[in-house]
């Protein structure tokens, strides 16, 4: 599994997907099968999380001068 950047179709927008492959054999031939899942709410909450973490590090900092 690894994480992409993909692109919407019809406007260009950019969007985070996670990405997991799989080989599987169908009527005798390989097929590659693909899901997308779109990851974009889950790396903004990561975002705004770390910017939480950040803020309470500074604040613990200036508490304890």
């Amino acid at each position: 599994m690894f994480q992409w950047i993909a692109r919407r179709p019809i406007t260009g927008e950019e969007f985070d997907v996670e990405v997991a492959l799989r080989l599987m054999l169908w009527q005798g031939k390989n097929m590659i099968i693909a899901v997308v899942r779109d990851i974009t709410a889950r790396k903004e909450n990561e975002r705004v999380r770390e910017k939480l973490v950040e803020y309470l590090r500074e604040a613990k900092l200036e508490a304890e001068q």
